[in-house]
Order: C-alpha cells, then sequence, then structure tokens
C-alpha cells in the first residue's frame, strides 16, 4: 500500500493506524520527508516492532542508531 500524504502529522499518524490496522501488518515501512511527521511515525512504531526508513530525513535525532527517545 503506498499512500502519499502533506507534511501534516495528524494525516501522517492517521494513515499509521489505519496501515496497523490492516492484515497482514507491515515488517517495515518507508517514511517521508518531514520531520513532523516522521518523528511521531518513528516514535509509536517501536511498539510494534515495526522499522522505518526515510529516504529525505536529514534531522540529527535520526542519525544514529543509538538515539534515545
Amino acid at each position: 500500500m503506498l499512500i502519499a500524504l502533506e507534511c501534516k502529522t495528524s494525516l501522517g499518524m492517521k494513515a499509521l493506524f489505519d496501515l496497523i490496522a490492516s492484515r497482514p501488518r507491515p515488517v517495515a515501512l518507508f517514511g517521508g520527508m518531514c520531520t513532523e511527521v516522521n518523528e511521531p511515525v518513528a516514535m509509536a512504531l517501536k511498539y510494534w516492532q515495526v522499522v522505518q526508513l526515510s529516504y529525505a530525513e536529514t534531522h540529527a535525532k535520526f542519525g544514529t542508531a543509538d538515539s534515545q527517545e
């Protein structure tokens, strides 16, 4: 499933919850380029053990695997 969204956190979280509720549940999610959407989505995904990959995220918070959040 491919969903293109504007850089709005509310739309990103709604799409995430719809995706998590679907079957089969994803093992990875390709994120976008907006930090304001990627950050809350990544924080929520850890509770479902889903990996988020982002092709354009440049924020330092996502630069290391050991970032604490």
